[in-house]
């Protein structure tokens, strides 16, 4: 009887032990789903240096480069030059920016008339000037004007958040 009643106590320990282990686990599981999923519902910030404006990040540069290293330093950010849209033209007129700044507007070289944003898509903006330059730029006056593509400007970035 008493070899009984010890199984007894030891399968009712084991049983326990085991239900704690089930319960921790679980609340592992729990914390771990809660994190992952969590972060995935939240829009990823902006990286150092850029500002969050509605659904996309912008970034402003300092220094000053040609079209194409621009465009490679947006890149390199998941972002490209920025296209002029309403959004843009809020946080433009927001910031007041008075410098000038390449943005994603680049001639099409098959189409000298045509005007071509760097995801594609043809513009219907009037850019202004003459000088026979491929690039764009955002003038002190917020419009878009002709360079030579390996002149050095500041540039802005601009990517959306997911």
């Amino acid at each position: 009887r008493r070899i009984e009643e010890g199984i007894k106590g030891l399968r009712w320990r084991f049983q326990h032990k085991l239900l704690y282990a089930f319960i921790v686990l679980l609340i592992i599981i729990i914390v771990v789903l809660g994190i992952l999923y969590g972060n995935s519902r939240h829009p990823t910030s902006c990286p150092t240096d850029w500002i969050r404006y509605n659904n996309k990040c912008h970034y402003f540069s300092n220094e000053e480069r040609n079209w194409t290293s621009s465009e490679s330093f947006c890149n390199q950010f998941g972002a490209s030059l920025a296209t002029i849209d309403t959004e843009f033209q809020e946080l433009m007129a927001h910031f007041k920016l008075k410098t000038i700044n390449w943005i994603g507007l680049r001639r099409d070289p098959g189409q000298p008339q045509v005007w071509k944003w760097t995801n594609g898509e043809i513009s219907s903006i009037e850019v202004i000037g003459s000088d026979g330059g491929d690039c764009t730029y955002l003038n002190d006056e917020f419009k878009p004007s002709t360079s030579v593509c390996n002149q050095e400007h500041r540039w802005i970035c601009s990517k959306a958040i997911h």
